[in-house]
Order: structure tokens, then C-alpha cells, then sequence
């Protein structure tokens, strides 16, 4: 993170907040029952990202959690990461409804980073478009990582090790890039 900050490659004028769902093919404590995949056992990817989707923190744990439940970790993770650089926190959070509790809210706020987060109940139009779509897009790019579509270890930290290792193949490919921030940016445009 240092290095991306140090070349003034992260955009911290906003970090976006989504999670996935994934499948996990043996049973452990880092998985649940998946309620979007029949109660089948899942794991689920937390991730927070900077403007232009590079993966700032990335957590794992069991699918049947709600999203609001994992964002004082995630918060505690950003903050760890982005201490070593110049700045400490990012200017505002962009969320889905699933982190709009007003308790979440309350978290952002009390961390010093403005709250974009989509209220419960509010009506739908949260800009996945227009905003939300980079977040949306490093998920996509974790895809490209073959091991981890699935979740074939018996332990949360081997899963959780997988992920730190593509978020730093992520964030590596963005250095060696070195476009400015607000720039276009795939890292995997080659292969496709």
C-alpha cells in the first residue's frame, strides 16, 4: 500500500464497501449455510477497495453473516493498511443497502470517513453504474485467480492467505502499470 501511495496511484477521495458469496466445497468454521445458494456451504469475500478498485482490504468468512456485521474489521484492516502512508483514512464510504444500518452509519462517521452508504429502505438507484461499479470489477478480478472461485481449504486462514496474495498480485500489476489516478486501469486487458 505504501509503494501505491508513495507513486500517488490510490484514489482515496472515496473507498467502496461489497461483498460475494461463494461456494465452499468442505465444511469448516469459516464457512456457513449460503442463503443465496440453497443453504449450501459458503464463504463470503468482504472487500473494500479505493476509487478506482484497488483492493485495499479483503476478508473472508462464513456466507451466512450479514455484510454490516464485518464492516468494524474491515474499517480496523483499512486503517492498519493505510497507516503506513500519507494519509490514515479515506474522505467517504460507498456501500449497498446491506451496510445501511444506521449503527454502520454511525461507525464511518465516528472513524472520520463520510458516510455514502445506501440507507435501509431506501429506493434502488444506488449508482452501481456510476460509482459502485469498481468494486464490482475487482471482484471480477479475483475471478481471474483460479483458486479462489471455490473454496477448497478446511481452514479460514489458508482461504484468507489466498486472498492477501491476489490482492498483492493486484496491486503489484497496478504499480508496474503506473497510470494516474482516474486513468482507465485493467489488469487483466492482456489476457482477455
Amino acid at each position: 500500500m505504501s509503494a501505491l501511495g508513495q507513486e500517488d496511484l490510490l484514489n482515496l477521495e472515496r473507498a467502496v464497501v461489497d461483498s460475494s458469496s461463494l461456494r465452499a466445497l468442505r465444511g469448516g468454521a469459516h464457512t456457513g449455510p449460503n442463503p443465496t445458494d440453497r443453504a449450501k456451504n459458503g464463504c463470503k469475500r468482504h472487500l473494500i477497495t479505493d476509487g478506482n478498485g484497488v483492493p485495499l482490504v479483503v476478508q473472508t468468512g462464513p456466507a451466512n453473516r450479514r455484510d454490516e456485521q464485518w464492516l468494524p474489521c474491515l474499517l480496523w484492516w483499512l486503517w492498519v493498511a493505510l497507516s503506513y502512508g500519507r494519509r490514515c483514512r479515506p474522505a467517504a464510504l460507498l456501500g449497498d443497502r446491506g451496510y445501511g444500518f444506521p449503527w454502520s452509519i454511525a461507525l464511518a462517521l465516528a472513524w472520520g470517513i463520510r458516510s455514502l452508504l445506501a440507507v435501509r429502505g431506501s429506493p434502488h438507484g444506488s449508482g452501481l453504474g456510476r460509482t459502485r461499479y469498481v468494486v464490482e470489477r475487482t471482484h471480477s478480478w479475483f475471478g481471474h485467480y483460479r483458486r479462489l472461485i471455490v473454496c477448497y481449504e478446511n481452514t479460514g486462514a489458508h482461504y484468507q492467505g489466498f486472498y492477501q496474495l491476489a490482492a498483492c498480485a493486484i496491486c503489484a500489476k497496478r504499480l508496474r502499470d503506473g497510470r494516474q489516478a482516474g486513468e482507465s486501469w485493467q489488469p487483466f486487458a492482456q489476457a482477455a
